[in-house]
């Protein structure tokens, strides 16, 4: 089942401020001349709460970096009901599968409340990439980052949790 994007509206936004992107952890990596030539790709959009970004196997054309607000990224069960993976909070991208080409997204995001995002449009990103490499490198070096943050946050939170089971006898 092929899915579109049902607000094409949407599609463009208002241009982004460099003070927007001062605080956004894939960012890090970049100089200050590489924030400012990245602004010219970047714009912004606004959600309202219970709003989505993206649906699940919906293709992936956007990478996302949250300004204010709050997303939750969450994926289909056999239950019916959406496991909720993670809260994005204010700094922090999803959306990534949009640089991996040609996938689609592996999770929905929906806004928990009122939400600004910073958008970087995948044909922007291959543009990125074909006349400024360093400034993509530093992209996605940033959001590698990011994801090895949020893996070793998991690892954190559930290893305490298998060592209870554990020791509980509940894992054998």
């Amino acid at each position: 089942m092929e899915r579109t994007n049902k607000k094409p509206e949407k599609e463009a936004g208002q241009p982004c401020r460099p003070e927007e992107i001062e605080y956004l952890h894939a960012l890090n990596r970049l100089t200050p001349a590489g924030r400012k030539r990245l602004l010219t790709w970047l714009h912004v959009r606004t959600y309202a709460a219970d709003e989505p970004l993206f649906r699940q196997g919906e293709p992936a054309l956007c990478l996302f970096f949250l300004l204010s607000g709050s997303l939750a990224l969450e994926a289909d069960s056999r239950t019916g009901r959406p496991d909720r993976l993670k809260i994005v909070a204010p700094g922090q991208a999803c959306g990534s599968a949009a640089l991996a080409g040609d996938a689609f997204y592996g999770e929905s995001c929906l806004a928990l409340e009122p939400s600004r995002v910073a958008v970087l449009p995948q044909t922007a990103f291959h543009q990125l990439l074909a006349g400024q490499p360093a400034i993509a490198a530093a992209l996605l070096q940033g959001l590698l980052e990011e994801t090895l943050d949020d893996w070793r946050q998991a690892l954190r939170t559930y290893s305490g949790l298998t060592d209870h089971l554990t020791r509980a006898n509940i894992i054998v």
